[in-house]
């Protein structure tokens, strides 16, 4: 195996590939491993840059060709050894022919998924550095020509069009801005991509999409929503092509993400832009609600839902919250229509706050605390208070659940006398003590937006809960009413009664802690 590091006595194609084959099919993992070491050992020297196109050319291992194109990555990251127009040309060509022979058939490209990702990568590369140095009108002609290359090719069948979107996926993402702003040259040529790949799949192809294709093009479409102007997506109607997948069942899902992403975009991008497309986008929004019962009919849980279809609800919850923090005050301001609109959207943000899972709770938490925030800002509008009373009232019973008092605090209920102090210490997790600073908002505000609803709510619950025998339930109980406390008033007689007899089975139950200071009795002095 050494004499392949013995770059003087000529490069041989066979020996590369018997010990390429030796890596995964040596009869023992000593053989496996010495076969492992030496192909990093050749990857890894300089000579071997000479040798990237005999490699791919010659080579017909799966591994010999991906240490192939590892070491073309490297030199087209490093620029310690500059590959010349000719060379790459002919780099790119072979490039081409490998992709087209890989995408032969679905199962030669699911072996070779590997050395297909790495030629889609430096495919991209390759792009990037021609956009780079446009410097010259033959330049421009080069990139041109590759750029139109690549299209041409994934006409020819639905394996080389899913490989050749992501191959422009991974150049959005290696030519997406650091900042928001995007060079003017960058934003034409990422404009010129997108409207190829868009009239590639909808109108020049006469190939019929499959499910697997159509969701790999949203995908990539979704991928230049950073890199691309709100203004020219509009233009190319976007917009009007993703509601139309998202009116398909197996699109719901990714369509709900690229128009997630649609909004987020116009969120980030000039104040002006965003203005001037908020109709359109403002429409995007009640045609998604008026989707949404084809989607998840009223009659299913929403907890059986995400049960089912995680990714969906997920995505939902994305694209509502999004749509609502950009576009919530356009929208109070448009007809009665667009209004409604605005309460359906915010009724299914309250419905998934209903289900049981750490990482989506904790993100309609934070949805509310600025919907919340947005309410009680002064000065406030009782008009539009009232507006939103029942979203209020609907959701106070649901953040019942989420309520986790902190490792220790004083129970101190405000009804201008204070009950005995009592500490109250359990472990929380970690996802306990993330979610606390959201509850503590949440739950404060919703008390001071309406307060017989939350009142209502813990009486409710002060029925069963009095009757139970479990401290950490108690516990919580008795913080949720230490944080609405301040907001209830003198008549709640009921309510403090319910406290009081809280704190006495409290005392009963949970045993004095220690001061940090104090010794065990009999314990020597330090």
């Amino acid at each position: 195996m050494e004499v392949l590091l013995d770059f003087s006595r000529g490069f041989d194609a066979l020996l590369l590939d018997r010990i390429s084959s030796c890596m995964t099919a040596a009869p023992t993992i000593v053989e496996q491993q010495a076969a492992s070491r030496v192909l990093l050992a050749f990857q890894e020297r300089s000579e071997a840059r000479s040798l990237v196109i005999p490699i791919l050319t010659s080579c017909t291992h799966a591994n010999s060709r991906f240490i192939g194109l590892k070491i073309l990555e490297g030199m087209m990251k490093d620029n310690k050894t500059p590959i010349s127009q000719e060379n790459s040309d002919m780099i790119i060509q072979m490039l081409m022919g490998m992709m087209t022979a890989l995408c032969a058939d679905a199962a030669t490209m699911q072996s070779q998924r590997l050395v297909l990702n790495k030629c889609n990568y430096l495919m991209a590369l390759f792009i990037v550095r021609d956009m780079q140095s446009l410097s010259s009108s033959s330049q421009q002609q080069h990139l041109q020509m590759n750029m139109n290359a690549i299209f041409r090719m994934s006409e020819t069948s639905l394996l080389l069009l899913q490989n050749s979107f992501e191959i422009w996926s991974a150049f959005a993402r290696e030519t997406a801005p650091k900042s928001e702003i995007i060079p003017f040259k960058e934003q034409d040529i990422h404009y010129y991509i997108l409207r190829e790949i868009f009239s590639t799949a909808t109108n020049r192809t006469t190939l019929a999409l499959d499910k697997t294709t159509t969701r790999a093009f949203i995908a990539t479409i979704a991928e230049y929503f950073q890199v691309v102007s709100i203004n020219h997506i509009i233009e190319m109607k976007i917009p009007s092509f993703l509601l139309q997948c998202l009116s398909q069942k197996a699109y719901y899902a990714t369509s709900l993400k690229a128009l997630a992403d649609l909004l987020l975009l116009a969120s980030q991008q000039a104040r002006s832009d965003a203005d001037e497309n908020a109709a359109v986008l403002a429409g995007v929004l009640s045609s998604v609600v008026a989707i949404i019962p084809n989607i998840m009919p009223s009659s299913a849980s929403m907890q059986d839902m995400f049960d089912e279809a995680e990714k969906l609800v997920t995505n939902l919850l994305i694209f509502l919250t999004t749509a609502l923090r950009k576009y919530l005050p356009f929208m109070e301001s448009q007809s009665q229509q667009q209004q409604q609109v605005i309460l359906i959207g915010l009724g299914y943000i309250v419905n998934i706050t209903s289900i049981d899972d750490v990482d989506l709770s904790l993100q309609c938490l934070q949805f509310w605390r600025w919907f919340m925030a947005s309410l009680c800002a002064p000065p406030q509008n009782q008009q539009r208070l009232a507006f939103y009373h029942p979203v209020v009232s609907r959701l106070c019973p649901v953040l019942l659940p989420h309520i986790v008092p902190p490792p220790l605090f004083l129970l101190e209920v405000g009804f201008g006398s204070h009950i005995r102090a009592l500490p109250l210490s359990y472990t929380l997790s970690d996802e306990a003590a993330s979610r606390y600073g959201c509850v503590h908002d949440v739950f404060g505000m919703a008390s001071l937006l309406s307060p017989t609803s939350m009142t209502q709510t813990l009486l409710e619950k002060s029925s069963s809960v009095i009757r139970s025998t479990n401290l950490k339930q108690l516990c919580d109980f008795c913080f949720c009413v230490y944080l609405i406390g301040p907001h209830l008033g003198p008549q709640d007689t009921l309510l403090r009664t319910c406290i009081s007899t809280l704190s006495a089975r409290l005392q009963q139950q949970q045993p004095p802690i220690s001061s940090p200071n104090s010794k065990p009795a009999g314990s020597a002095s330090s």
